[in-house]
C-alpha cells in the first residue's frame, strides 16, 4: 500500500487517471442515485441504495491510490444532491469530516477482503462470505450515520427509528447486491479471461430464464398479487443455474431475476409491497451467491483431487518401474558378483590348491622355499579381490571414516590428485546425522560422479558441495570439463544413481555444457525408500 502511494513516476498519467475516475465515478454514482429514488421502501426515507454497491465494487477493483478520489467524489456528489433539492447542507468541514469518517469505517472490511484476496474471487465461498460481511457493514454504518447524525432524518418519529434503521440496513444491502456482484463478475471475467469457460448451455439457460422472466412479468401485470409467488419461484432456476455453472450461473440468473423484480417494482416506491418483498429479495441474492460460490469451489476441489489422483497413479506406475529396475539391478549385481568370484577368486584358489598339493607331495625343502613367494602373492591377490568385492557391496570407508572423511580423504581424492584435478569440498557436518541409507546414496553419487570426472572429462577443477537445508539433503558436484559423460558410464551408472534417488522421492539432474558438467541430487529427509 505504501509503495503505491509513494510512487510518483509517470505523475501526469496518474493525474489523468484520477481526473477520469472523478468524472466517470460521479456520473455513475449520480445515475444510480437517481435510479434508487424509484425504489423507496419508506417514502422520503429508506430506499434500495445502489450507489453503495458501486462504491464497494470500485474499492475492491481499484488500487488503494484511487480510494481518496472515490471518497472525495462521493462527498461532493452528495453535497450537490443536497443543494439540488433546495436543502441547506451542514457546515462544510463538519460534513466533510463526518463523511470521511463514515467512509473510512466502510473501507475497513474492504481492506480485510483485499488482504486475503488480491482480486475478485466470486468462485470462492470465503470471498462470498466476506463480501456479504462487507455489505452488511456498509449498510449498518450508513444507516446509523443517517438515522443518528443526519439532520435530514431528524423528523423520523422516535417510535419508528428502529423500524426505519432496519429498513435502511435491508435496503442498503439490497442496493449493494443489485450492483456489486454484477460489476465484480464482469471484472473477473475480463481480467481473468474466463469467457471461454462459460459453457454454451449457460447462454441457452440464460435465454430461457429471460423468456421465463418476460412471461412472469406479463403474469405480474395481470395479477399484481402474484409477485411474492413469482419471486419465490425464481429461486428454483437460480439454484439450478448455480448448481450447473457455479458462480457464473449464480450471477447470470441473479442479474435476470433482479431485472425482473426491478421492472416489476418500478414506480411502487413507498408501498407496503416494497417493504414486504425486500427481505425475500435479500434472501434470494444471498442464497444464490453463496450456493454458486460453494459449487464453484467444490468443482475446483474435484479437479484438484482428479489431478492428484492422476499424479498418484503416475507415481505408482513409476514406483512399479523402479521396483522392476531394482530387481533387474539386483540380478545384475548378483551376476556380476558371481563372475567376479569365479574370475578373480576361482582361478586363484584353484591354483593355490594345486600348489599346496604339489608341495605336500614334495620333500624338497628348496622347492618349498622357491614356491612360498608365489603362494604369498596368491593369498594377497585373494585378499585384495575380497576387499574390493566387499567395498562394492558396502563402502567400508563410510564405516571406518564417516561420510565427510570418506569424501575428503582416501580413494576418491587420490583419483582426482593422480589425474591432476584440483579438488574442492564444502560439506556440512550435519550430513553425519543423516540415516545410513541416505549417506550411502550420497557416497555412491559422489563415487560415480568423480569417476566420470576422471575418466570422461579433461577438467582441471572439481567441486563438491553437500548441504542439509530444511528437510532436504542437497548434493552438487561440478567440474570445468568440456567432454560429456555418458549416463551409463562406470560400474554404478548415473541411471542407477538416478533410480536410487527417485526411490527416496528425491530429484536428480545431470547437466553438461561448454562451461562444465554438474550432478545435482536432492533427497528429502522425511521419506523412506519405496
Amino acid at each position: 500500500m505504501k509503495k503505491e502511494f509513494l510512487d510518483t513516476s509517470n505523475s501526469l498519467s496518474l493525474l489523468t487517471k484520477h481526473i477520469a475516475l472523478l468524472f466517470g465515478y460521479a456520473m455513475v454514482y449520480l445515475g444510480l442515485y437517481a435510479l434508487s429514488k424509484n425504489f423507496f421502501t419508506h417514502q422520503g426515507w429508506s430506499t434500495w441504495y445502489m450507489p453503495n454497491g458501486f462504491r464497494l465494487a470500485m474499492l475492491l477493483i481499484l488500487p488503494w491510490r484511487y480510494w481518496s478520489t472515490i471518497f472525495v467524489t462521493e462527498f461532493f456528489c452528495q453535497r450537490s444532491i443536497t443543494l439540488y433539492y433546495g436543502n441547506v447542507p451542514a457546515e462544510f468541514w463538519y460534513s466533510f469530516l463526518r463523511g470521511m469518517a463514515t467512509r473510512t469505517l466502510c473501507a475497513l472490511p474492504v481492506i480485510w477482503i483485499k488482504h486475503h484476496f488480491q482480486t475478485a474471487a466470486l468462485h470462492k465461498l470465503k470471498f462470498g462470505l466476506m463480501l456479504l460481511a462487507a455489505t452488511f457493514a456498509f449498510s449498518i454504518v450508513s444507516a446509523t450515520d443517517l438515522v443518528l447524525l443526519s439532520k435530514f432524518y431528524q423528523n423520523i418519529p422516535a417510535e419508528r427509528k428502529l423500524e426505519v434503521w432496519l429498513s435502511f440496513v435491508t435496503g442498503g444491502c439490497i442496493g449493494i447486491l443489485l450492483v456489486c456482484p454484477l460489476l465484480l463478475a464482469v471484472y473477473q471475467l475480463t481480467t481473468q479471461k474466463v469467457f471461454q469457460a462459460i459453457h454454451s448451455k449457460l447462454w441457452l439457460h440464460s435465454a430461457l430464464l429471460a423468456a421465463s422472466g418476460i412471461v412472469a412479468y406479463v403474469v405480474f401485470q395481470s395479477e399484481p398479487a402474484s409477485l411474492y409467488l413469482l419471486a419465490s419461484l425464481s429461486l428454483i432456476p437460480a439454484l439450478y443455474e448455480s448448481f450447473r455453472h457455479g458462480w457464473l450461473g449464480a450471477v447470470f440468473s441473479l442479474t435476470l431475476i433482479n431485472l425482473f423484480l426491478g421492472l416489476s417494482l418500478y414506480g411502487s416506491s413507498g408501498t407496503l409491497t416494497m417493504q414486504q418483498i425486500q427481505v425475500l429479495v435479500l434472501l434470494i441474492n444471498i442464497t444464490t451467491l453463496l450456493f454458486g460460490a460453494a459449487v464453484s469451489e467444490q468443482h475446483e476441489l474435484t479437479a484438484e483431487l482428479r489431478a492428484k489422483n492422476t499424479a498418484l497413479t503416475e507415481l505408482a506406475n513409476r514406483n512399479l518401474k523402479l521396483a522392476e529396475k531394482f530387481s533387474t539391478l539386483q540380478e545384475n549385481e548378483r551376476k556380476h558378483l558371481s563372475n567376479e568370484l569365479h574370475d578373480e577368486l576361482g582361478q586363484t584358489v584353484t591354483a593355490l590348491k594345486m600348489e599346496a598339493m604339489a608341495l605336500s607331495r614334495s620333500k624338497d625343502q628348496q622347492m618349498f622355499k622357491d614356491n612360498l613367494p608365489r603362494l604369498t602373492k596368491a593369498v594377497d591377490h585373494i585378499y585384495e579381490a575380497v576387499y574390493r568385492l566387499m567395498n562394492q557391496l558396502r563402502p567400508r570407508l563410510l564405516e571406518e571414516l564417516g561420510l565427510v572423511n570418506a569424501l575428503t580423504t582416501g580413494q576418491l581424492p587420490s583419483m582426482l590428485k593422480n589425474a591432476n584435478i584440483h579438488y574442492i569440498t564444502d560439506i556440512s557436518p550435519l550430513v553425519l546425522q543423516l540415516p545410513q541409507e541416505l549417506q550411502t546414496t550420497l557416497f555412491r553419487a559422489c563415487q560415480e560422479g568423480i569417476t566420470n570426472v576422471v575418466k570422461h572429462s579433461n577438467a582441471s577443477t572439481c567441486k563438491l558441495q553437500i548441504n542439509v537445508i530444511e528437510d532436504n539433503a542437497e548434493l552438487l558436484l561440478t567440474d570445468n570439463g568440456t567432454i560429456k559423460a555418458t549416463a551409463q558410464s562406470g560400474k554404478f551408472g548415473l541411471q542407477g544413481i538416478k533410480d536410487r534417488v527417485m526411490a527416496y522421492g528425491g530429484t536428480f539432474r545431470f547437466m553438461s555444457g561448454s562451461e562444465g558438467t554438474s550432478i545435482s541430487v536432492r533427497l528429502p529427509l522425511t521419506l523412506k525408500p519405496d
